[in-house]
């Protein structure tokens, strides 16, 4: 599982890396041909990044939302429950053990 969501990870920045160069080298192309001013050119690369930033927020929170499912459907723990657990059992120990202690000095 952790092997194919890291190679959709991958797929998702080779497109991202793919399309930044296309863009840059569009914007340049536009500006070299007259068809956009510097000026025009920044702001086309500012609007670009502002959805990029978006879609990349919206994306975000669409993978974490999914794992979030399948983590429950699957009836994974996470990190922090496993840890929480670990320390409530550490502690049923320890009583256990002092109420055995307790026992055997009696």
């Amino acid at each position: 599982m952790a092997g194919v969501l890291q190679e959709v990870v991958w797929v998702g920045m080779g497109a991202f890396s793919l399309a930044k160069e296309k863009l840059e080298k569009l914007a340049q192309e536009l500006k070299e041909r007259g068809r956009a001013s510097s000026r025009e050119a920044r702001s086309f690369w500012q609007e670009l990044k502002e959805r990029g930033a978006k879609e990349h927020a919206n994306l975000c929170q669409a993978t974490k939302e999914k794992v979030e499912k399948w983590r429950y459907q699957w009836g994974w723990v996470s990190r922090r429950e496993w840890e929480d657990l670990l320390r409530r059992i550490e502690r049923l120990e320890a009583i256990l053990l002092e109420s055995q202690n307790k026992t055997e000095a009696n």
